[in-house]
């Protein structure tokens, strides 16, 4: 470890302001990391330099830290107590700041493990983002890209094929639909239907003229009953006979004809024709 020494008059006439501006220079310059303020034994006299208020001040503003180590262990100055720490000599003071041999030992094996723990976390870090990328750079490899469009493709093939059996049943649903409703309208079921309806009416209408005329005979033969019943003829064939002027109007009073008038006597079977000789008032 590289020392630096400042030196410096520690008693007579002027040290103690020559100290105080040393310790000021050294906290300037700041080339070390602690300073040693040290002198050998001496009387009270030898050592009054430390005891002066400007040495006190100058320790206290000293931005390194400052071992005090002047005298004997017996001796002790208000500069022990500015410090911030007291060694009983110089060389005790020496020695509170040189590290120990073991202390450095421990500390490399903690440093050492420490390194290796984190050499080795990097390790791990670096074998896993290697893993990562190895993972990554196969996943974006142009062949896995491939596969994975092939993949795609044959997914969306599958889709498409579907979708289009799907259509293609609704298309040819609605279009059997549509034929049906088109053969329902068509003129040619239509006529089929106008035929059997107007061969059902026929039908019906022969029923019903058949039903008619049984009744109309029927009804005509009660009226040819009745009518036969009160025919004139029926009447002549019990020995009456209808006479008609020459115009063929019945007669039935004498006022209707005169002498010499022809008239027809209608009988049960045939005609008479004959000429009034005279009427008669009964």
């Amino acid at each position: 470890i590289p020392v630096l020494v400042y030196p410096v008059p520690v008693q007579g006439e002027g040290a103690a302001k020559k100290i105080a501006d040393t310790l000021k220079l050294a906290s300037k310059r700041k080339d070390c990391d602690v300073l040693l303020l040290v002198r050998g034994g001496g009387s009270l006299e030898d050592l009054w330099s430390f005891n002066e208020e400007i040495v006190a001040r100058a320790i206290v503003a000293s931005d390194i830290p400052i071992v005090c180590g002047v005298g004997h262990e017996v001796d002790v100055t208000i500069a022990d107590f500015a410090a911030d720490m007291r060694a009983a000599t110089p060389s005790a003071a020496a020695e509170l700041i040189s590290p120990d041999q073991q202390s450095y030992l421990d500390s490399y094996v903690w440093y050492r493990q420490r390194l290796f723990q984190l050499i080795s976390a990097r390790i791990e870090r670096l074998r896993e983002q290697s893993l990562w990328l190895d993972k990554r750079l196969d996943q974006q490899h142009p062949l896995n890209r491939i596969q994975q469009q092939q993949q795609r493709l044959d997914e969306l093939q599958q889709r498409l094929s579907m979708t289009w059996l799907y259509a293609s049943g609704q298309h040819e649903h609605r279009l059997q639909h549509l034929m049906n409703r088109l053969l329902s309208a068509s003129p040619r079921q239509q006529i089929d239907r106008e035929k059997r309806h107007l061969a059902n009416l026929l039908q019906r209408l022969k029923l019903g003229i058949r039903y008619l005329l049984l009744q109309k005979h029927q009804h005509l033969s009660s009226l040819g009953r009745t009518l036969h019943a009160i025919s004139p003829l029926e009447t002549l064939g019990r020995g009456y006979a209808i006479a008609l002027d020459a115009k063929g109007a019945s007669i039935i009073s004498h006022k209707q004809v005169k002498p010499d008038d022809v008239i027809q006597i209608r009988l049960y079977e045939g005609r008479i024709l004959g000429r009034v000789e005279k009427t008669l008032d009964e």
